[in-house]
């Protein structure tokens, strides 16, 4: 107890608990916010100029949204579409691949990586309001 105030916080609980929310929670919520964040990165990609082209290949058919991979440190997810020719695109040096222009308002090169950056606070906000409405139950 404090002489002065007399006042005593006992922070035995609150560290059990918090370190309890650092290792579970908080990487499990994390972890449901970057699966919906990915979900929305593909439909921002298939929707949203510069969209995926539409009429080359199968490529929306192709796309995934994995469960995210959690530890203590690490929380990670992917999200994306899984075709070569897609892999090609986004390999090459820029100008060196002709972006089609078939099927898509508005295609353009690199369209899933310039999505994350354009949108990248939209992603950010999904995956903070999902571990802060997750938070509450705990």
């Amino acid at each position: 107890m404090n002489k002065k105030t007399g006042f005593f916080i006992d922070p035995d609980d609150f560290l059990k608990d918090f370190t309890k929310i650092v290792d579970t929670a908080i990487p499990e919520l994390a972890g449901k916010g970057l699966f919906a964040a990915g979900k929305s990165l593909i439909h921002d990609a298939i929707n949203l100029p510069p969209q995926a082209p539409f009429l080359k290949g199968d490529l929306r058919g192709s796309r995934i949204v994995e469960k995210a991979k959690k530890s203590r440190k690490d929380v990670s997810t992917k999200a994306g579409f899984n075709i070569n020719y897609a892999a090609r695109q986004h390999e090459a040096e820029p100008g060196e691949f002709n972006y089609t222009r078939t099927g898509a308002k508005n295609p353009g090169p690199k369209f899933l990586e310039s999505k994350m950056v354009s949108k990248k606070d939209k992603y950010m906000h999904i995956v903070a309001e999902t571990i802060k409405a997750g938070g509450k139950s705990w």
